[in-house]
């Protein structure tokens, strides 16, 4: 009777870690916009330690840079698929195209912005003209009525 009960046990212990198994794969092949937000920054810190190699950066810079794009993150600069080239099956950031890395010696980072943006004055209509009068059209005020 102990062994009926044992196996009862364990049985639905691996259906739980073969569901949340394949929760894990389902979410990690979901695009840029869909991820949630600990996963971004899981993948923003990756990004971070491979272009570091790729530049030759030390880690105090790495680190830099991960913090910053973590930064740039909580102020909602890199959600749009326009700022992050994300491969869906790999599960990794390719580019993030805004990004810029200085050349000279303080190594500060920044991002872009490659749009630019139409002031809301030119979308607007011509609005109303205004005639100016002439002061010679005006009639003459007078002292009294009469």
């Amino acid at each position: 009777m102990n062994e009926i009960v044992s196996k009862s046990e364990t049985s639905p212990i691996k259906t739980i870690d073969e569901i949340l198994e394949r929760e894990t794969t389902q979410n990690n092949k979901a695009t840029w916009t869909k991820l949630d937000k600990t996963s971004k920054v899981s993948k923003l810190s990756e990004y971070a330690k491979r272009v570091s190699k790729e530049k030759g950066l030390d880690d105090t810079d790495c680190q830099e840079l991960s913090k910053y794009l973590s930064d740039a993150l909580e102020r909602k600069r890199l959600l749009s698929v326009k700022d992050v080239s994300y491969d869906n099956t790999t599960g990794e950031i390719t580019k993030i195209h805004c990004l810029t890395f200085p050349t000279n010696s303080n190594r500060k980072f920044t991002l872009k912005r490659g749009e630019k943006r139409v002031s809301t004055l030119k979308s607007l209509g011509p609005g109303k003209s205004r005639k100016k009068a002439d002061k010679s059209e005006k009639p003459e005020k007078t002292g009294r009525n009469g």
